[in-house]
């Protein structure tokens, strides 16, 4: 191995003791623990369901007004043919 592959490889490893020490103190300044990976997975899928589940509800909500809407207008609209065939004025 020559010197400057040598020197390469010391700087490849201090670069990756650097980020390895620097990741593992950001995540304890956030308050994760790097050492219970498997509880921060179950809180990111937690969180990732109530995001998905607060869309699916959005959507649903929309679906069920534009229902409503559309069912107030054609009940207004047969009240309409209703009022019309009582009245004697059918087309």
């Amino acid at each position: 191995m020559t010197e400057e592959e040598r020197i390469r490889q010391v700087a490849r490893e201090a670069a990756h003791d650097a980020a390895t020490e620097a990741t593992i103190s950001t995540l304890k300044a956030l308050g994760i623990d790097p050492a219970e990976s498997k509880e921060m997975y179950a809180d990111m899928l937690f969180l990732r369901r109530q995001r998905v589940g607060a869309e699916q509800f959005g959507k649903h909500a929309k679906l069920v007004l534009i229902g409503v809407v559309v069912t107030g207008g054609l009940y207004a609209l047969w009240q309409g043919v209703v009022q019309a065939i009582i009245s004697g004025r059918a087309p």
